[in-house]
């Protein structure tokens, strides 16, 4: 069973939102996603360990930009919650 679709925020290094959404969980989606981002410099991709329903979008950008940090759910629900700095 894949998750069909996945929610990207982008945000910059104060934390403000500078774009967001929910695009198709498949190569097509994440190529609409690599499309999005491909103008910023210096980005970091992290994403949620969810299940399975992150390993096909994680591989695609291993594969497609060698790029892609996987962060436990536990400890992003945490960040949110207390706005502490990533960097």
């Amino acid at each position: 069973m894949v998750k069909k679709k996945f929610d990207y925020c982008i945000v910059d290094s104060k934390l403000r939102i500078m774009k967001q959404g929910i695009l198709i969980n498949n190569s097509s989606g994440f190529s609409e996603f690599l499309r999005k981002i491909k103008n910023y410099r210096n980005i970091k991709i992290g994403m949620e360990s969810t299940n399975i329903y992150h390993v096909n979008l994680y591989n695609y950008l291993i594969e497609n930009i060698r790029s892609g940090i996987i962060l436990n759910s536990l400890v992003t629900e945490l960040l949110k919650s207390s706005r502490i700095d990533i960097r």
